[in-house]
């Protein structure tokens, strides 16, 4: 089944709406970062999602801004730690490892996900240096249970990854700017917390949905 709805490559061509030279020119850019980014791991994570909704029923992709990554482009002269230009990242998620409102009667009506991803340490640390104590403590512990992966089943304490867990809201009623929030668990200890600057960050596919529920169908 995989081989067959992967078989065609997805062809993603923007349409200016107007036919000013502007938004002409636009669309021509717009193209060309679409082509960038299928080639630098969108394409990637896509397949992987589909494999994963194939055997959970659903899959979930995280698309979210990430100012520590991309090109260097200038060097902090407080810190003298290197600027980064940024750039998209994608993490792909089974069900196990995404909180959503269950109650709701379709996944449309869900207007935030909590994802549970696993990431060094170390380099948590390096990118958070006023929260150094907190993650490096923050260690995977039995209440998390085991990630879905091929190795021992028993608890392992030294690994040097730890659960960060990721709030998406949607910009309602209720939130008009929506809400972005990422934290590890020692001491609840908050790494970003803030308003969500774009319209979605999580995608989130089945091939069939539950009628009258948040869930999908393999």
């Amino acid at each position: 089944v995989l081989n067959q709805i992967s078989s065609s490559k997805q062809s993603l061509t923007p349409r200016a709406n107007n036919s000013d030279f502007k938004s002409l020119a636009q669309a021509k850019v717009a193209k060309n970062v679409l082509n960038y980014y299928s080639e630098n791991g969108m394409e990637e994570a896509l397949q992987m999602a589909k494999n994963i909704a194939l055997t959970f029923a659903t899959a979930f992709v995280e698309q979210v801004w990430n100012p520590t990554d991309g090109r260097d482009i200038a060097v902090d002269p407080e810190t003298q730690k290197t600027i980064k230009d940024g750039d998209i990242n994608w993490k792909v998620y089974s069900p196990l490892d995404v909180i959503f409102d269950f109650t709701v009667n379709s996944a449309k009506a869900c207007t935030w996900y909590l994802t549970r991803s696993w990431e060094n340490k170390w380099e948590l640390a390096a990118k958070f240096p006023q929260y150094e104590k907190e993650i490096l403590t923050s260690v995977e512990n039995v209440a998390n249970m085991k990630k879905v992966r091929f190795g021992h089943p028993l608890y392992e304490g030294e690994s040097d990854l730890v659960p960060v867990y990721t709030l998406i809201h949607k910009k309602t009623n209720v939130l008009p700017e929506g809400r972005y929030c990422k934290f590890v668990e020692a001491g609840d200890t908050v790494l970003i917390d803030g308003p969500w600057p774009h319209k979605d960050g999580i995608h989130r596919i089945a091939f069939a949905e539950q009628p009258g529920t948040a869930f999908g169908i393999t």
